[in-house]
């Protein structure tokens, strides 16, 4: 910054302040944290007025709609701009305890769509028809059914139940840790009873999924070989120290995946057809590489 410019912002400060006394004072010296914060006050009357001038309907008529579509009290009502639509978001309490919010169309008075504040931040939304009570007037099971269906499928304790709405169709998801430990969740069609997957929680976050008849204990009964059998031809292939061994599903083949230490210090991945007890690959995990078997 060059003098003449130091001087000129002198003057127009202290000009300024002549000015406007203790109001000017006020004006120039307001911290740089409070301006935004006036201006986003500001800007969100505005945006408020701007809204109330495009809305049809009036924040009673929202209500009413919203109270319609899920009775219970309502606790907030606000005004929204959602992809250039103008919509009156209403909070409800629900009779069942339960949070929803109702999106209505300003201007038609059209539901739009209903969300369950528990269910928010999962990233579940409910269609105007399908909310909590929907979804327990369409199943034909009861919960006490479900977890016996479940129980039948994946033998354990039932850890948890919800009803849910998959692609249209109002399914029992049952949480149900199994006797070897693992956690599964078996899907019911909750009208029918059928059950349409299986799922392995700790599996889950890796992508991957079994089917019906590939859980934890369909593939110890369909594994020839034992857990010790598998141990020793992994230690004939890599001489070390065996530090974990699992049964998992590889193209339609269970397998034994057994991680070796071996003597260099490396860690080695070996597969192994846990019917015929071949060794089908030899991962090296530091390296990420796969070795031939006759490597």
């Amino acid at each position: 910054m060059n003098m003449k410019f130091k001087k000129y912002v002198i003057r127009a400060i202290a000009a300024t302040i002549i000015g406007g006394g203790a109001s000017g004072t006020a004006l120039v010296f307001a911290s740089s944290k409070d301006k935004p914060v006036e201006q986003q006050e500001l800007s969100e009357k505005q945006e408020s007025a701007a809204l109330e001038k495009k809305a049809k309907l009036t924040e009673a008529e929202s209500k009413k709609i919203a109270l319609e579509k899920v009775p219970g009290t309502v606790k907030e009502v606000e005004l929204e701009d959602e992809d250039g639509t103008v919509v009156y978001s209403v909070n409800v309490q629900a009779k069942d305890g339960s949070k929803q919010e109702v999106k209505i169309d300003a201007q038609t008075g059209k539901v739009l769509k209903v969300e369950s504040d528990d269910e928010e931040g999962n990233g579940k939304e409910e269609n105007d028809d399908q909310d909590q009570a929907a979804l327990a007037k369409k199943a034909k099971l009861t919960e006490a059914e479900s977890k016996k269906i479940a129980l039948e499928k994946v033998p354990g304790t039932v850890k948890e139940v919800e009803l849910e709405d998959e692609d249209g169709t109002v399914v029992y998801s049952v949480d149900v840790q199994a006797k070897d430990g693992s956690k599964q969740e078996v899907k019911i069609d909750a009208q029918t009873g059928k059950v349409l997957k299986v799922e392995s929680d700790d599996e889950e976050e890796n992508g991957k999924e079994e089917n019906d008849d590939q859980d934890q204990v369909a593939l110890a009964k369909k594994a020839k070989l034992t857990e010790a059998e598998s141990k020793k031809i992994a230690l004939e292939k890599v001489p070390g120290t065996v530090k974990d061994v699992e049964l998992e599903v590889e193209d339609g083949t269970v397998v034994y995946g057994v991680e070796v230490q071996a003597k260099d210090g490396s860690k080695q991945d070996v597969k192994i057809d846990a019917k015929t007890g071949e060794i089908l690959k030899v991962d090296m995990d530091d390296e990420d590489s796969n070795e031939n078997d006759d490597e």
